[in-house]
């Protein structure tokens, strides 16, 4: 689980993430927040992370992690 905050390192949640799923790890997102509220540079990375077909987990939910 890769937890990405909500500040401008959230983007490197996803980056890192995405390396993770690279090497082969089953990596799973979380984002306790809005994804309209992320900064640019986290939406695209954001949006590269999705744009296969995975997701992040925003919102209330995401905070019971």
């Amino acid at each position: 689980m890769v937890f990405c905050g909500r500040g401008n390192t959230c983007g490197i949640g996803y980056v890192v993430a995405r390396l993770l799923h690279r090497r082969g790890w089953q990596v799973a997102s979380c984002l306790p927040g809005d994804l309209v509220r992320l900064p640019p540079d986290a939406r695209s990375n954001h949006d590269r992370w999705t744009r296969r077909g995975r997701s992040t987990r925003t919102g209330p939910k995401a905070r019971r992690f």
